[in-house]
């Protein structure tokens, strides 16, 4: 499905709800189970439960929403959205565990591998969770800052805020890695004492 647009519904939630729940007699009946939108309505995720009226049988698949906001569109279409099913290989991996967790199983080997990445993600952020001050942190692979040096492990100041390590173990800069919690790529390598948190320097 392409995009759609409209004017800005007062009901994002409600809206979609409506738009994506239908009942054809005799045929195949949609009904929304769970709804989810994220960052102030700009992605949502969704259970839709598919029932064969004729065979009786039920699954439940997920939709994947964008979602865009134009305020001062000249045409007054404010509001433009675009469904995507979890077969179709979303890019978008947020997905609420309760909504997974609704999921019936698929053959689909697109929607599979977005439904693991959905669940890396969310590892990955409850392993961030037991990541505390001086824990050192090792990605798989090498993080060029702005300067062009590079680093691969890191030492937990405060949430995003890190100091880099040489390869000889010498305290490196003070580095900010946005969005370390949702990356799959790292381990715990260990913990050290940290002195004091110089200067920040941002990556590339």
């Amino acid at each position: 499905m392409g995009w759609i647009a409209t004017s800005k519904p007062r009901d994002i939630a409600a809206h979609f709800k409506e738009r994506m729940q239908s009942a054809q007699p005799g045929r195949v009946t949609y009904r929304v189970l769970d709804l989810a939108l994220l960052d102030h309505a700009t992605e949502g995720y969704v259970a839709i439960e598919e029932t064969d009226q004729r065979t009786g049988h039920v699954r439940v698949g997920a939709v994947i929403l964008q979602i865009r906001h134009i305020p001062n569109a000249a045409d007054g279409l404010t509001f433009a959205y675009k469904q995507v099913s979890e077969s179709a290989g979303p890019q978008q991996t947020r997905c609420p565990e309760r909504i997974l967790d609704r999921l019936s199983p698929t053959d689909s080997a697109d929607a599979m591998a977005w439904r693991a990445a959905c669940r890396e993600r969310h590892a990955a952020r409850a392993a961030a969770r037991k990541i505390g001050w001086g824990d050192i942190i090792a990605f798989d692979a090498p993080i060029e800052l702005a300067d062009g040096r590079r680093y691969a492990r890191f030492a937990l100041l405060a949430k995003s805020r890190f100091f880099a390590i040489e390869p000889t173990g010498v305290i490196g800069p003070c580095v900010v890695l946005s969005r370390w919690r949702e990356r799959g790529d790292w381990k715990k390598d260990g913990h050290t004492d940290l002195p004091v948190r110089p200067r920040l320097r941002r990556r590339r």
